[in-house]
């Protein structure tokens, strides 16, 4: 399965990630502030990471701009999650692959990882398109 970074200050909703994303048989790492979550993205290079947008230390919409800045790590799907009610508001502006809002669904978190995780999995293995001679 995949290597999944969970960045979520909540220890709680980290938690409970964590329990439903080991349940489906997937390795975690996990980060409590956005500055953590930057670092263990540009280091490890998880599948993918879910994050939240209210973070310490860097803001989670700045640790998404970051990341999908970073030629190493732009590729690597983002979910938000956020409890925020102007959530789709707030990630419409922002480089992220899809949303989640609190409260989280053990069955809406699953689907939507799977659905991220077969995105970049069909990415990675698309042959590039032949140049047209001109």
């Amino acid at each position: 399965m995949a290597m999944i970074l969970i960045v979520e200050d909540d220890p709680s909703i980290n938690q409970l990630l964590a329990d439903i994303l080991k349940a489906d048989g997937h390795t975690l790492l996990q980060a409590l502030d956005g500055r953590a979550g930057v670092g263990l993205t540009q280091q490890e290079r998880p599948d993918l990471v879910v994050m939240d947008l209210r973070l310490p230390t860097v803001d989670g919409a700045d640790a998404i701009r970051i990341l999908k800045a970073d030629p190493k790590t732009r590729d690597i799907p983002i979910i938000v999650v956020s409890a925020s009610f102007t959530l789709r508001a707030e990630a419409g502006t922002l480089p992220v692959d899809a949303t989640i809002s609190k409260p989280l669904g053990i069955d809406e978190v699953l689907a939507e990882v799977a659905v991220q995780l077969h995105r970049a999995a069909g990415a990675r293995h698309t042959p590039p398109t032949p140049s047209s001679a001109s």
